[in-house]
């Protein structure tokens, strides 16, 4: 059930910035508005959050770059890795698998 509020908090969030701005601005002005507005809301997020990676049960030598990370404190690990499966999930499934 928190889960749920939660997500419904980032999504109002997202929805007043876009009531706000409408369409057409670039992704950075976008970026700005949300964090003002998640500031706002006190939604604890952090920006450009650097997560790893990995192929084959191995860690490459590059990583993912979230443009935001919500209710993860500090360096939570499990939180951050539960946030990697996620992240994969999404892309699978816009890619079809």
């Amino acid at each position: 059930m928190e889960q749920d509020v939660r997500t419904y908090a980032i999504i109002g969030a997202a929805m007043a910035v876009h009531r706000e701005l409408g369409s057409g601005f670039s992704e950075s002005i976008y970026g700005a508005a949300i964090t003002v507005e998640m500031t706002g809301r006190k939604i604890p997020f952090a920006r450009e959050v650097k997560l790893p990676v990995f192929y084959q049960g191995q860690p490459l030598n590059a990583f993912y770059r979230a443009d935001f990370i919500c209710y993860v404190i500090g360096n939570n690990l499990r939180d951050l890795h539960d946030c990697q499966i996620m992240l994969a999930a999404q892309k699978a499934s816009r890619m079809g698998g």
